[in-house]
């Protein structure tokens, strides 16, 4: 079986048992995993998420994120400070055009509604957040101090 995204193998089932490995407990195992639900989609409505890649580089004296996002407008999308300001959030919608007649042969493009949230590091100054959306990359950026959050702006290049 394999996904789409996480990991499809994660230890060799041969290591789980091993005893000097302390996996197992009075022949008990106890796995806990963290599921994040974006949305639940009628399957009718044909709607998928589509995931967003994105680059968190820290500088000596700042942060920037460089979240890809290729075939959008800049009306397509919405970044806000969520979270009492402690979290970036990235979310919209990727339409297909709708075309009379036209049936896909193949279709590997993704589109629909997607979402993606980032914690900002507690040391970014979020009363000053600047960003900039060029060639399909949005680039947030904030410098690196202890002030408290406020307002956000998105521009287009």
């Amino acid at each position: 079986m394999s996904t789409s995204f996480g990991y499809a193998t994660f230890m060799p089932i041969t290591q789980l048992h091993d005893p000097a490995k302390g996996y197992f407990l009075n022949d008990t195992c106890i796995i806990e995993v963290e599921v994040t639900v974006l949305a639940v989609v009628p399957k009718n409505q044909g709607v998928s998420f589509m995931s967003i890649r994105a680059d968190v580089k820290e500088y000596p004296n700042s942060y920037a994120f460089l979240i890809e996002m290729p075939g959008l407008k800049l009306d397509d999308f919405k970044v806000q400070l969520v979270d009492n300001n402690k979290a970036l959030l990235v979310n919209g919608e990727l339409k297909r055009e709708k075309e009379e007649g036209v049936k896909y042969a193949t279709s590997e493009r993704r589109f629909g509604n997607f979402s993606r949230k980032f914690l900002l590091p507690y040391d970014m100054n979020k009363d000053v957040i600047s960003s900039i959306y060029k060639d399909g990359v949005l680039t947030v950026t904030g410098d690196k101090t202890n002030n408290p959050t406020t307002t956000l702006e998105v521009k287009l290049a």
